[in-house]
């Protein structure tokens, strides 16, 4: 992950650097305000969305969440499976836990079933296809 001072002009993918503080400010948004991060797999989310269009039965709105965590959580995970972007780890003045959680009980008793609901298939998803746009070095 890049921190503000980490910008060099001779890094390769200088986009990298406002991409991750972006990311890693609406993360903390994200923790501070509801307590949590949740993830869905873009996969997921589509195949949800058909899913309640296609369900004759299916009114209202619908959460679709796989995965609640917490920033420190997510930090650890993504410090201990991808080392080699130096995820900080250390939050002082954040939960360690999520104390929200958002919960997809109406779509998944209508019947819908998440295929990828564990933060490793997510990440290695999208950081594949963020190398493949030219976003990350291979």
């Amino acid at each position: 992950m890049c921190m503000p001072n980490d910008y060099r002009e001779s890094d390769r993918y200088p986009g990298n650097c406002i991409l991750d503080r972006l990311s890693s400010l609406l993360c903390l948004r994200m923790q501070m305000l509801s307590g949590s991060i949740s993830f869905t797999h873009v996969e997921d989310v589509s195949r949800a969305e058909i899913f309640v269009a296609e369900n004759e039965s299916a009114s209202g709105r619908y959460i679709c969440c796989a995965i609640n965590t917490s920033l420190p959580e997510l930090a650890e995970f993504l410090s201990k499976r991808y080392p080699q972007y130096n995820v900080p780890t250390n939050f002082t003045d954040v939960s360690k836990k999520a104390r929200l959680s958002l919960s997809s009980t109406k779509l998944i008793r209508e019947g819908f079933k998440f295929e990828k609901k564990d933060l490793g298939t997510i990440y290695e998803d999208s950081i594949e296809y963020v190398k493949t746009a030219g976003l990350l070095p291979n």
